[in-house]
């Protein structure tokens, strides 16, 4: 056999092996328990983290955790899969500097105030991005909701965080 014949056996090999190989249609990501770490958080935020009850099925949490954002600031961060795959979600922290608030929403300008759940949460967006934020100014606990879904599912989700009135 010449070149050409080996040259068509590998590649019948490589064609052979790439059909037998299972390749996944998608990325499933593994549910993380929100409430536990929320739990484990609470001390080192200095406050108790929102945790989203009764969201509608479909919802998938792909993260929480504490993370240490601008000016050194412990922020709860959260992140859902939505039922239509966009990815969302919330950051939390305690008076943290304007600074912080203008990183977590990507410095989307603010637009108008619009009551979800019992507060009035300030609409932040950058339309260049898709980004959509809802910006919660609590007395001491700022509570942010972004993504790329559209307001509907952003307010299922603050809906689910149950934040008392007034922040």
């Amino acid at each position: 056999p010449g070149l050409l014949g080996r040259t068509f056996a590998v590649v019948v090999i490589v064609i052979g092996m790439l059909l037998l190989v299972p390749r996944p249609n998608a990325v499933h990501q593994t549910a993380v328990d929100v409430p536990a770490a929320a739990q484990a958080a609470r001390s080192r935020l200095g406050f108790v983290p929102a945790v989203p009850q009764g969201l509608p099925e479909g919802w998938v949490p792909v993260q929480a955790q504490v993370k240490q954002d601008s000016g050194d600031t412990p922020t709860w961060h959260v992140v859902y899969i939505a039922p239509d795959g966009t990815f969302l979600g919330y950051v939390q922290a305690v008076d943290p500097p304007p600074l912080w608030e203008n990183t977590q929403v990507v410095s989307g300008p603010e637009t108008v105030t619009v009551p979800v759940d019992g507060n009035a949460w300030l609409l932040r967006n950058r339309e260049d991005r898709g980004l959509t934020s809802y910006v919660l100014r609590g007395a001491t606990v700022v509570t942010i909701v972004t993504g790329h879904s559209g307001t509907a599912e952003l307010e299922i989700l603050i809906a689910a965080l149950n934040l008392p009135a007034g922040g």
